[in-house]
């Protein structure tokens, strides 16, 4: 069920987030390996840096579409409530 992965993977995500408060590359790497193989070598790299670095610069890519996002569904989600109210009056 891709719904259910998507939650659990976004929860153990968050989970990381917490763990690791400030550090989302630790986060991440933590994600991909587990919290105990989440930290930096003496070169200051993670043991997965590859897959961290494409995690985060698909994030920096893409953070900034959220908010416009999430506003222009909020804005969506009012439009149709209020053509559904004057429908049923």
């Amino acid at each position: 069920d891709p719904a259910r992965g998507i939650l659990y993977g976004v929860r153990y995500l968050a989970e990381q987030l917490a763990r690791f408060p400030g550090d989302v590359a630790r986060a991440v790497s933590a994600y991909n390996t587990g919290p105990g193989r989440a930290k930096r070598g003496a070169s200051g790299r993670f043991p997965n840096q590859r897959y961290v670095d494409k995690v985060l610069s698909f994030w920096n890519r893409f953070r900034g579409l959220a908010a416009p996002a999430t506003a222009a569904l909020a804005a969506l989600a009012l439009i149709a409530a209020l053509a559904l109210r004057r429908r049923s009056r």
